[in-house]
C-alpha cells in the first residue's frame, strides 16, 4: 500500500477508538434501563460487553458532580447540564467506560450546540474530522457505517459540511490532546469567541 506500517498500526488503534466512542454513545441513549445491569433478556449484551471491565472511580466521580455548582454559561455547567438531561451516569461512575473515550466528544456536543439527533451526532463527527489532525478523514466516515447509522433520513450534508468547516477553521484542536478542565470555568460564548468557533 505504500504506507509507514507505524502510521497504518496508529490508523487501527484510531479507528478502534472511535469505533468503541460511537457504539457507547449510540447504545447509552437507551437510558437508564441498560445502565442499570438487569438485563434479562439480553436485549443490551453490547452495552454490557463494554461496561463489564468498568469499575469507577470516586474521586473523579466528585470532580465531574461538582460541576453542577459551576456558573451558568460556563463550559462546566453546559455539561453537568446535558448529562442531567439525559440521566446519564457521569464519568467516574461505575457505569462510566473512559472518560478519554467520550468526555471531548461530550464537550463539542455542547460547546457547538448540537443536540444528540442522528444529525447532531453527524455534525460532532464532522467538526470533530476537520478539528483533528489524525485521520480526519477516517473520523469523518466512520459515522456512515453499520451500526451507527440504519437510516439518512435524518442526515443533512449542508450540516455535516458546515460542521467540518467549522472544526477546520477553529484556532484550536478540541479533539486530540485538548485538557479540557482548566477551560471548564470559563463562558462558553468566550471560547467560542476565542476559538473562533
Amino acid at each position: 500500500m505504500g504506507q509507514n506500517m507505524h502510521l497504518l498500526e496508529d490508523f487501527i488503534g484510531a479507528r478502534k477508538k472511535h469505533s468503541k466512542n460511537m457504539e457507547y454513545r449510540v447504545l447509552r441513549k437507551l437510558g437508564p434501563e441498560v445502565f442499570s445491569r438487569t438485563d434479562v433478556d439480553g436485549q443490551h449484551q453490547e452495552m454490557l460487553e463494554l461496561l463489564k471491565d468498568a469499575e469507577g472511580d470516586p474521586k473523579e466521580l466528585e470532580r465531574y458532580k461538582a460541576l453542577e455548582s459551576y456558573p451558568a454559561g460556563s463550559l462546566g455547567k453546559g455539561f453537568w447540564d446535558f448529562y442531567a438531561q439525559f440521566a446519564w451516569p457521569l464519568p467516574g461512575d461505575q457505569h462510566w467506560i473512559s472518560e478519554e473515550l467520550t468526555v471531548r466528544h461530550d464537550l463539542i456536543h455542547v460547546l457547538c450546540s448540537y443536540d444528540i439527533s442522528i444529525n447532531g451526532e453527524f455534525q460532532v463527527a464532522a467538526f470533530t474530522a476537520g478539528n483533528s489532525q489524525l485521520f480526519n478523514w477516517m473520523i469523518a466516515t466512520l459515522g456512515f457505517t453499520p451500526p451507527y447509522v440504519s437510516t439518512g433520513q435524518q442526515f443533512s450534508a449542508s450540516d455535516f459540511f458546515q460542521a467540518y468547516t467549522r472544526g477546520e477553521n477553529a484556532k484550536k484542536s478540541f479533539v486530540d490532546n485538548w485538557d479540557f478542565w482548566p477551560e471548564m470555568a470559563q463562558q462558553m460564548n468566550d471560547l467560542r469567541a476565542e476559538y473562533d468557533i
